[in-house]
């Protein structure tokens, strides 16, 4: 696992075509908080709050 404040890259394949990329901070075996992103930002805008939700021991996953 990365240091909190480095995120994993990680997908989400939901078909062969369509995939959904994603950053995750903390321990995947620990319960995950989904965090979406409005109009012209992206994954990384929740990259400060998605470390501190890990540090709280949450798997914080940033979609886009």
């Amino acid at each position: 696992m990365k240091h909190l404040d480095a995120p994993n890259k990680i997908s989400f394949s939901l078909s062969q075509d369509f995939q959904i990329a994603a950053e995750a901070w903390g321990n995947p075996d620990h319960p995950p908080v989904f965090m979406l992103h409005g109009i012209g930002q992206s994954k990384q805008y929740w990259g400060d709050t998605a470390s501190k939700i890990a540090q709280n021991g949450w798997y914080a996953i940033a979609l886009d």
